[in-house]
């Protein structure tokens, strides 16, 4: 679906299994006209679920 949308650019990164198997996709924030909106979504995704860890691990 993201393949569809007008106003977003990402690159796929995969590292085939060897020790460790590793894929994500990138958002450029200076690249297309909403990849800076995307960006600002991930960062607070990523704040808040690290929140959420540490509210249960110190509770």
């Amino acid at each position: 679906m993201l393949e569809n949308v007008s106003g977003v650019d990402f690159s796929i990164n995969v590292k085939k299994p060897g020790e460790k198997w590793e894929c994500s996709i990138n958002f450029d924030g200076q690249g297309a006209k909403h990849n800076a909106d995307l960006c600002l979504f991930l960062e607070r995704w990523a704040e808040e679920r690290e929140n959420f860890r540490t509210y249960f691990f110190l509770a």
